[in-house]
Formats: structure tokens, C-alpha cells, sequence
């Protein structure tokens, strides 16, 4: 009980101080300012500006994007992310043609581990102990921090795919971005305007708030040099707004994508401008389709949330877990899924959940060994 205690009084002690702001190139004045752990701030090399000969109105033909999935290196995101690399490289022999470049596991627990050799992976370091204050998601934008300092420039790819490790592609994105034009998704639960008041300590720059969207840093596409120009903010506002009590308690879980699109908003040369496309990920259960309303076809099914249907096979999310038909995630939060799992009743008109679940047992048949035990690695990438 001793340890729990010092634990959580270490925690608080943490959370009671204002984070002050990431140190820049530049900066003059008094204010204290910190600079990230880890190798300082980036130099010029490091964060390439978009120069005018990148300032084409479309991508070169041939260009590819190069996916980044960023995990904590824990068994939840450990089987999620053996899926989701699955999938990835099932669409690369289906779709020899397509955009897809090469794949990255971004993980920042700060130390190799056991599946370094199934799938591409950076290591980065994790927050210090305390100031992530138990939001674990803070660490994302400190390792793509230090991702664009260390590894960016190894990169062959100009263009990045940001995603997480419960995506499943079942089609390659097309190169949607530009060298000045990013694509995302809009997260209809982000609400910019409903929280003008907490949000507007970060707009410093006083853009237009039409310019602060509805969108995380997954899934989100970007020429990598506009990546570099927003990713110091990305971080600094992060633990600006973890630090922030209005923040903290308005956004909750979802802090750390308004993080991003409010640095995304404080860009150098303006707001960077982005195209919001429904068709990028699907979301079920509450989308049952993996067509658009305008008849776009689906790239990613994101399963974040739990699927419940009752024996009318009509959803029943946030009602209890189903006798009839349930599947969610967070049931393999600490052992990973048997696999095989029963696909949906007939009565249950969701192409969304049906796909999901042949997919996540069709990676799993595939996969040895499967559970990854602690002394095991899977030779072969």
C-alpha cells in the first residue's frame, strides 16, 4: 500500500505544474521554456521547409506514402498492430500499383522488444515517469517528435500515413495529400466551436476558428515536411493542455487530437489547409457500410468502439453487453483473441462488423505463432 500511495501523490505533484513551453529556435525573452527530453530541438536539417520546388498543386506521379502506426509496446496494441501489419501487407500483393510505400511501428516504450523482427519498427523514448499524469496517449506526440528528429530523414517516402494499430485496411488510401494540402478524417464527436473559450488560450496566432477542425493525427496523411513544421506544437500544446484543468476536464481522451489540430491551425505560414474525406475509415458499429452515403468506397475500418446487437440484430451500443451477438476489443486487453470468432447473425445488417470480424480471424489463422509468447520473436518481416 506504501508504493500505491507514493505512486499516486507523485502523480498529483506532477499534474500541479504549469508545463512551461517547448524551447525554439530563436526564442528571446525571459519566459521559462523546456526544451523536450531527449536530443534538443530540431535544426534545419531535421525539419526540411516545404521549398518552392515542392510547391506542386498534386503529388509527382508514382510518389508513395509511407504508413507510421505508433503503439506503447503493450499486449493490447501488441496483437492489434500484428493485425493491422497483416492487412497492410495483404494490400500491397493485392494492390502491387497503389501508393502504399513502406510501414513503420512507432514505439515508444523506449526499448526494443520481441516483435522487432515480424514487423519494421523505430524505437523512441517514452515520457519521463509522471508527466504523461496516466494519459498514455500523450506519449504519441512525443514519439513522432522524436521520430521526425531521428528517423524522418531515413525515410524514402515523401508522403505520411499516420495511423493506430486497431486499423485494419481492406483498400489502399489513394495519395489523397499534396505538398501543401493534407487529408483527414472528420471525428463528428470533435466540437472546435462548442469549446471556443478552452481553445482559444492556444490560437496565438488568432486564426480564423474555422481553421481549428475536427480532426486527430489519425487517420491524417501529410507531406512529410509539413509534418515537420507542426510536430514541436503538436507536442508542446499536448502537455500544455494535459497541464490545463478547463482542457483537461472539456476534451478528456480526445486532448491529444485537438492538440494536433490546433497546431496544425498555428503552422509558420498559416492554418494548413487539409480535404476531409469520409471514405478514409469506418467506424462500427455506428457505420455499417463500407460505403460512403455518396458512394465511396471504405479504406479503413477503425474498431475502436464495442458491437452489440440484440436477436432483432438492431445495434444496442452503450446498453450492456449482448447475450445474442457481442464482440469488442477490450476483452483482449490483457491476453490476446482466440481467433475464429462467430461472424454475425444473418439479422445483423452490418457489412462494417461482418468484414471486421473475417478480417481479425483471417490475420489470426494466419499469424504464428499466435499468442506471441514473452521469449518468442517471429523471424521475417
Amino acid at each position: 500500500m506504501r508504493t500505491r500511495t507514493f505512486i499516486v501523490i507523485t502523480v498529483l505533484a506532477v499534474a500541479a505544474v504549469t508545463v512551461p513551453r517547448l524551447e525554439r529556435p530563436g526564442d528571446t525573452g525571459s519566459e521559462k521554456k523546456i526544451k523536450a527530453p531527449g536530443d534538443g530541438i530540431l535544426n534545419d536539417g531535421q525539419k526540411s521547409k516545404v521549398g518552392k520546388a515542392d510547391q506542386a498543386a498534386v503529388a509527382a506521379p508514382g510518389e508513395k506514402y509511407h504508413v507510421v502506426a505508433s503503439v506503447d509496446g503493450g499486449l493490447y496494441t501488441e496483437w492489434q498492430v500484428r493485425i493491422c501489419y497483416y492487412h497492410y501487407k495483404k494490400m500491397r500483393r493485392e494492390y502491387p500499383d497503389s501508393p502504399m510505400g513502406g510501414f513503420t511501428r512507432l514505439l515508444h516504450s523506449g526499448q526494443d522488444d520481441k516483435l522487432m523482427e515480424e514487423i519494421p519498427t523505430a524505437v523512441v523514448d517514452k515520457l519521463p515517469f509522471g508527466l504523461d499524469q496516466g494519459f498514455i496517449v500523450l506519449n504519441r506526440p512525443y514519439g513522432f517528435l522524436q521520430w521526425v528528429r531521428k528517423f524522418l530523414p531515413t525515410i524514402e517516402e515523401r508522403y505520411i500515413l499516420m495511423i493506430e494499430p486497431d486499423h485494419i485496411f481492406v483498400r489502399p488510401p489513394p495519395l489523397w495529400a499534396t505538398p501543401t494540402k493534407s487529408a483527414a478524417f472528420h471525428f463528428t464527436y470533435m466540437l472546435p466551436r462548442e469549446n471556443k473559450e478552452v481553445i482559444d488560450p492556444y490560437n496565438e496566432k488568432d486564426v480564423p476558428f474555422d481553421a481549428i477542425l475536427p480532426i486527430g493525427n489519425a487517420p491524417t496523411m501529410m507531406h512529410r515536411d509539413l509534418l515537420a513544421l507542426i510536430v514541436e506544437d503538436w507536442y508542446d500544446i499536448a502537455l500544455r493542455m494535459k497541464n490545463d484543468p478547463a482542457a483537461n476536464k472539456a476534451f478528456g481522451w480526445i486532448l491529444e487530437m485537438f492538440a494536433f489540430s490546433i497546431a496544425a491551425s498555428q503552422a509558420p505560414d498559416g492554418p494548413l489547409e487539409f480535404d476531409l474525406h469520409g471514405e478514409f475509415i469506418v467506424q462500427p458499429p455506428f457505420d455499417a457500410s463500407l460505403t460512403t452515403r455518396d458512394g465511396k468506397q471504405v479504406t479503413i475500418i477503425h474498431y475502436t468502439y464495442g458491437n452489440d446487437y440484440d436477436a432483432a440484430g438492431k445495434m444496442m451500443y452503450g446498453k450492456g453487453v449482448s447475450e445474442y451477438y457481442h464482440w469488442d476489443k477490450r476483452d483482449y486487453t490483457f491476453e490476446y483473441p482466440p481467433g475464429n470468432f462467430a461472424l454475425p447473425p444473418s439479422k445483423v445488417d452490418a457489412e462494417s462488423v461482418t468484414t471486421l470480424i473475417a478480417c481479425i480471424n483471417e490475420a489470426i489463422a494466419a499469424l504464428k505463432p499466435w499468442p506471441l509468447l514473452p521469449d518468442q520473436a517471429v523471424a521475417g518481416a
